[in-house]
């Protein structure tokens, strides 16, 4: 090294090494800047480094797991980005089992080709405005805890992306914004099937959020729609079975709802009706204890659907037999072919030969 050179980096402040360490390291290809590019320089150049957590955020299947372990303790609570690419392919699960406890902090995951991927867990994970996924993905469960700001653009972008897509979970707990700031092309509404669709909101989850999710989901028809709200962040209920623009979400041929807090029975099944068309089955899942049929003798405006042929209530405990009975004489309820009860406690089961006697063979339960 020229004299020149080395006297100036030598009079070189530590935290402006420090900026350009990390420059270098964003600007590298490969994940070895850190171990040879300014660690093994010089005595001064290590003491610097290693107080630098960025320059070990990069991590290979190709270090030892001391190596790992290493990196791990050096960058602190940073982003990791993850590189699995290996002639060797039995390197790679080890390598992903060691940093499976720190999944929350990938930002990054470099391979070669994952021609068979068809499977994605993530969990804590926001999406980067502009990036895909394979399009061999066929089943994603995602969990956004914690999360500040959802970028609903960017999670629709994403989710646009798996063509092939056929199981999809969403998770939603803590989340308390929405950020509309990523624009996205909306496809048309109902346009894309799947077969499985899971949504939980939880607490600390704000139905603004919950909105901007169905918004992102909209696109999508499942056969099968499980939505379960066990949430307090504020609002009716049935505010987080809505879109931004005031539109009912759950859209499928079998709807599963699965709600901790009290509901009009009524208003949620006329709201269902409107998609008569396709839904064909309504299944109630609520915790013991759990308010429900708040509302059920309002008076509200309902068409019969047609294409609706069974309702299932479970675990439904403050469920009255003054309710069934005003279901079962409702003009909502005047095409089900199969009315089920299950673990419904305030139900006796004279009242439901009863009605069984009044009604036909479509009451069914099970105690």
């Amino acid at each position: 090294m020229p004299l020149v050179l080395e006297d100036g980096i030598r009079r070189l402040p530590d935290e402006l090494l420090a900026n350009i360490f990390e420059l270098g390291h964003l600007s590298a290809d490969d994940e070895d800047y850190a171990l040879r590019g300014v660690s093994h320089v010089s005595l001064r150049f290590r003491t610097v480094s290693l107080k630098t957590p960025i320059l070990w955020t990069k991590l290979s299947v190709t270090y030892t797991e001391a190596q790992i372990q290493t990196f791990l303790s050096r960058s602190g609570d940073l982003d990791l980005e993850i590189d699995t690419f290996h002639s060797n392919k039995s390197k790679i699960e080890p390598f992903l089992k060691i940093l499976g406890r720190y999944s929350h902090q990938w930002v990054e995951l470099f391979t070669w080709k994952m021609p068979a991927l068809s499977h994605i867990e993530c969990y804590s994970s926001h999406f980067l405005p502009g990036v895909t996924f394979p399009a061999q993905l066929m089943t994603l469960e995602m969990t956004l805890e914690d999360t500040d700001a959802v970028d609903i653009g960017a999670l629709a972008q994403a989710l646009q992306s798996m063509r092939n897509l056929r199981n999809l979970s969403v998770q939603l707990s803590d989340c308390d914004c929405a950020d509309y700031e990523t624009d996205w092309k909306r496809l048309k509404l109902h346009s894309v099937q799947i077969d499985n669709l899971t949504i939980g909101m939880s607490e600390g989850t704000v139905f603004e959020v919950a909105q901007g999710a169905y918004d992102a989901l909209s696109f999508l028809t499942a056969a099968a729609v499980e939505i379960s709200l066990d949430n307090d962040g504020g609002g009716p209920q049935f505010d987080y079975l809505q879109t931004s623009d005031g539109d009912f979400f759950p859209f499928g041929t079998i709807i599963v709802i699965h709600i901790s807090k009290c509901i009009n029975v009524l208003e949620l099944c006329s709201a269902i009706g409107q998609y008569y068309e396709i839904a064909h089955t309504i299944h109630f899942d609520v915790p013991l204890e759990m308010h429900f049929t708040a509302g059920i003798h309002d008076n509200v405006e309902c068409t019969p659907f047609p294409s609706i042929r069974n309702i299932e209530f479970h675990n439904c405990n403050l469920l009255c037999e003054e309710h069934i009975k005003f279901m079962l004489e409702h003009s909502l309820f005047a095409e089900v072919e199969d009315f089920k009860l299950a673990s419904c406690s305030k139900i006796s089961e004279d009242f439901l030969l009863d009605c069984r006697d009044e009604f036909g063979e479509k009451i069914q339960w099970t105690l």
